[in-house]
């Protein structure tokens, strides 16, 4: 059977609940001759290979790792039945919608380092989904997450569930500086806080992967 092109693949997947979920594909050893026997019978990864083989380009296989954590965190994930049937008719219904979806997930799978970010993506897509955050919201706040240092998330964590906001003992010179380096950071006085788009990355999207 011929392999069907990657954005398609995505598409069919999206929605298919069809991962193992008890798998974390971030720990899976994946080689250019796909021999792992967990991923070789799935159509996604198959798309993704090929699309390696074209290109020539390893990034393709690191790739395969971070389009599954996205997808496996999304089907996890919990998106109110309405909602998700409204944004399923308008993405089948409108392929430069479903286009515009699908080159995102592609897109900044492969630009992020760290598979967390795979993660926290997720879960700002499907906050984008229930609508607790516009398009626009969800496109700047994947920008944020694509600048922001990793290490930050737990911070960020720790931060928001500790009580103490602007002068928590927490946030180290080095934090402030990463904070203010991706644009969520910034000092009043003798107070650091953390702005609106950080408190959003962290309530619709970091905070879940830490619960999942």
């Amino acid at each position: 059977m011929k392999n069907k092109s990657l954005p398609e693949a995505i598409k069919n997947e999206l929605f298919s609940n069809s991962l193992d979920i008890s798998i974390d594909y971030t720990e899976l050893i994946i080689d250019s001759n796909l021999s792992n026997e967990i991923l070789k019978d799935i159509p996604l990864v198959k798309s993704i290979y090929a699309s390696a083989k074209i290109v020539g380009s390893i990034r393709n296989f690191y790739t395969t790792k971070k389009i599954l954590t996205f997808l496996k965190q999304f089907q996890m994930g919990n998106i109110d039945s309405d909602k998700l049937e409204k944004f399923k008719n308008e993405f089948n219904e409108n392929e430069s919608y479903s286009g515009k979806v699908i080159n995102l997930i592609i897109q900044m799978n492969d630009r992020f380092i760290d598979a967390s970010k795979s993660k926290i993506f997720a879960n700002l897509f499907i906050n984008y989904i229930n609508t607790n955050i516009d398009w626009s919201e969800l496109i700047t706040l994947i920008y944020v997450l694509d600048k922001i240092q990793p290490s930050l998330f737990e911070v960020m964590h720790k931060y928001f569930t500790s009580g103490l906001v602007a002068h928590n003992p927490i946030i180290s010179e080095i934090h402030e500086s990463l904070c203010f380096s991706c644009g969520i950071g910034y000092r009043s006085g003798t107070a650091f806080w953390i702005n609106i788009l950080g408190q959003k990355l962290y309530a619709f999207g970091i905070a879940e992967s830490f619960t999942s």
